[in-house]
């Protein structure tokens, strides 16, 4: 898996992608223009879902977008 932290460890942006499954999946974190916490789930670049109010943890992929968009097995 590689992320970016572009604010640090600990900002509130984040981006990581892993290949699973013979398909690229990427979660993108951060603040939208109303300053709520949103996060987009991406399957081999097309958006399949996002979240408000994401914690930091959904950028390890194994949650949040996992099982709700990605539907990985653990």
């Amino acid at each position: 898996m590689e992320c970016s932290y572009p604010n640090g460890l600990e900002g509130d942006e984040c981006a990581c992608s892993s290949t699973c499954l013979s398909k690229k999946h990427e979660v993108q974190r951060g603040p939208d223009a109303d300053g709520k916490t949103m996060c987009a789930c991406f399957v081999d670049g097309v958006e399949v879902g996002t979240c408000e109010g994401a914690e930091r943890e959904v950028c390890h992929l194994k949650q949040g977008c996992r099982q709700e968009f990605f539907n990985l097995p653990m």
